[in-house]
């Protein structure tokens, strides 16, 4: 089992047992609302259930991934909705923002079909 965890700010740092931290310091939406961090928790848990098959997958870089996804999603939203962005607004960018920066292969798209 393994244990990472994310310390969100204007970077973020994600880091397990004593590996060297990770830190996503990707451009997001000037506006950070309250509500971001369930988007967060929710992208981190679907990335790491896509990548857990992988044992060799290293949880700081699914959690660095996460934060990537959330802070592009919240960067079109914010482009979109300017200085109303609230985080739910974040929601209808997230998808894109995954396929944008992890990629589904054919394949995946295929099996999650079936």
């Amino acid at each position: 089992m393994c244990c990472a965890v994310v310390c969100k700010g204007a970077a973020d740092i994600c880091s397990d047992q004593g590996a060297e931290p990770v830190i996503c310091d990707d451009v997001g939406s000037l506006k950070r609302p309250g509500g971001l961090g369930d988007f967060l928790a929710g992208t981190l848990a679907t990335l790491w259930l896509h990548h857990h098959r992988d044992a060799k997958v290293d949880p700081c870089l699914v959690c660095s991934a996460a934060c990537a996804v959330v802070r592009l999603a919240s960067l079109r939203a914010c482009e979109v909705k300017r200085r109303s962005l609230c985080a739910v607004d974040v929601a209808d960018f997230l998808a894109g923002a995954i396929e944008e920066l992890c990629p589904s292969s054919k394949s995946d798209r295929l099996q999650s079909a079936s």
